[in-house]
């Protein structure tokens, strides 16, 4: 639920869904309507271009922290320096890559669509 609970809740409700691609298409892409059906693709391949760069990865702070781990307090650590790994912020060094992959979507479903329409 992205609009019922408190703004925490929330966040943390958006953050497990698109956490990895498997949540996404578990928790989001499964509730579309079967009448659509090129809309899971591009939903999945949307969610590709943005965040399948391997250039920047982008673990979500929280969802992969073993409790038991103690190398946070480790002096050492990159992660004292490093500050929080946001997703959204590390893919600004790959922007026009990006775009360029998200207009490849676009064009590739557009021409889908097209087909299926008889356009």
């Amino acid at each position: 639920h992205w609009r019922i609970g408190t703004t925490k809740m929330i966040a943390d409700a958006k953050r497990t869904h698109m956490h990895s691609g498997d949540n996404f298409q578990f928790s989001i892409v499964s509730r579309f309507c079967e009448q659509y059906k090129l809309l899971p693709y591009f939903a999945i391949a949307l969610y590709n271009a943005l965040f399948g760069n391997t250039n920047c990865p982008g673990a979500i702070p929280g969802l992969d922290n073993d409790e038991d781990d103690d190398s946070s307090d480790d002096e050492d650590s990159d992660k004292s320096t490093d500050g929080p790994n946001d997703p959204l912020i590390k893919r600004c060094a790959y922007v026009d890559e990006i775009v360029a992959n998200l207009e490849g979507v676009l064009e590739k479903f557009k021409c889908k669509a097209q087909a299926a329409l008889k356009l």
